[in-house]
């Protein structure tokens, strides 16, 4: 099955999938196959190694092991794992860029919200 759900609010795009629209919703989603479009979720998202995602994303916890090429905003945490690429510009509270992970971004994290007092 290419799109799979669980009982978690989990979604999968699966290995060898191709698709190309917009994701919105609310859950966690996992892509390994390859995303052409936007994902605005309240959610996590994770591309697996092999997985590729072109467009813009908007989610709580991004986590990058395959391919981004967009922008992240407003994230409270993204992680670049060692073999993620991200190419783009982000916005996050908080960056982790591993050993060996390649990125080429316009990039802000760590500023307070002034607007918010946090």
């Amino acid at each position: 099955m290419a799109i799979q759900g669980s009982a978690a609010g989990e979604f999968i795009l699966d290995r060898g999938l191709e698709i190309e629209g917009t994701i919105a919703g609310v859950g966690h989603i996992r892509i390994v196959g390859r995303l052409t479009g936007d994902v605005t979720i309240d959610g996590d998202l994770v591309i697996e190694a092999g997985g590729k995602v072109v467009g813009d994303v908007s989610a709580h916890v991004v986590t990058v092991g395959g391919e981004l090429e967009g922008s992240v905003e407003d994230a409270t945490s993204v992680k670049l794992l060692s073999s993620g690429t991200f190419i783009g510009s982000l916005t996050a509270a908080s960056l982790t860029v591993a050993d060996g992970a390649r990125m080429r971004s316009d990039v802000q994290f760590g500023w307070v919200d002034q607007t918010s007092g946090s």
